[in-house]
């Protein structure tokens, strides 16, 4: 039996929850978590036992059946390019002034911020990908 995407899809949106991608038309946002998830399947295909470049893309599904913990890893890694994603996001390097009280908001701050996120979830998703390696018996893949 194959995974579908959409499963992998419903495994990560509770890691992130994104209001421009819940305001974009159903294809637009499956698009973009199309690539989330080709960009941590890149990441996570030298270490998972389970071939994950035998995919049908036009169906949407990899062929072979993956496990919990594999699908949790890519949603995880899902997550680690959507907080990428917004820190090289380009307003938030401009600096902005708030209307409601002339103000001054640092982006410096929230850059920061949104920096920790991505380190944090990185280092997440590496650990995950390094303890699947160590369950699964085959250490000649880590890379440390």
């Amino acid at each position: 039996m194959a995974t579908s995407f959409e499963t992998i899809y419903k495994v990560a949106l509770p890691y992130f929850r994104d209001s421009d991608l819940a305001a974009m038309y159903e294809s637009e946002a499956e698009e973009i978590l199309y690539g989330y998830m080709r960009q941590a399947v890149a990441s996570f295909t030298p270490y998972c036992k389970t071939d994950l470049t035998k995919r049908d893309d036009h169906a949407r599904e990899f062929t072979e059946n993956l496990t919990d913990i594999e699908i949790d890893i890519i949603a995880l890694g899902m997550s680690v390019r959507w907080a990428r994603s917004y820190v090289l996001y380009s307003d938030n390097l401009r600096d902005k002034m708030s209307s409601k009280d002339y103000t001054y908001h640092s982006r410096g701050n929230l850059l920061a911020s949104l920096n920790d996120l991505y380190k944090t979830l990185y280092n997440e998703f590496k650990q995950r990908m390094y303890s699947y390696t160590y369950d699964n018996g085959d250490l000649t893949q880590l890379h440390m």
